[in-house]
């Protein structure tokens, strides 16, 4: 009978998942799979998004730990859709409750808000998920070719955005 043997090659499990807003919630999107990325903002770990934007969960200057945009992560601005106050090493260790950013202010505790520490198989299934997503959207722009927008009445914000474009390849 052979051995067992624990593979040595196995990646330690630095990525993370953010789970808790239902699905309906203004920002949903920031639910999911979010991988370290090896950078560091204010003496912690950086971790990206593997959803479909980039969003970033990072320690920001005035001590909290926040999902926002890669130019507040860049400064590690106390800013984003969620945030919690924690002096928590890494973000699965939060036992914290997290804040949730509406259009207009930070909302009462999200409660159901948490990150742990994401599984291999789920990594990998959000990985090729966005990979999938992303030839789906590139086949279906190859198909249309032109694409024409409209809808903003001349003179109101935005109303240059409006006409014809045509993919560029490349």
């Amino acid at each position: 009978r052979k051995a067992k043997r624990k593979r040595t090659d196995a990646k330690p499990f630095l990525d993370v998942a953010i789970e808790g807003l239902a699905a309906g919630h203004e920002h949903a999107s920031e639910m999911g799979v979010y991988r370290h990325t090896g950078r560091e903002v204010n003496g912690r770990g950086v971790w990206a998004s593997v959803g479909h934007h980039a969003a970033y969960l990072f320690y920001s200057t005035m001590g909290s730990w926040c999902v926002s945009n890669e130019a507040d992560m860049e400064a590690g601005e106390h800013q984003g859709s969620l945030m919690v106050e924690s002096d928590a090493e890494t973000p699965q260790a939060i036992t914290e409750s997290w804040s949730v950013h509406d259009t207009e202010n930070w909302s009462a505790d999200a409660p159901g808000v948490r990150v742990r520490l994401a599984q291999f198989g789920e990594v990998e299934v959000a990985v090729n998920d966005v990979e999938r997503v992303r030839r789906e959207a590139l086949a279906a722009a190859q198909r249309a070719r032109t694409v024409v927008v409209g809808g903003v009445p001349a003179g109101e914000e935005y109303d240059d955005s409006m006409g014809s474009y045509v993919l560029v390849d490349g």
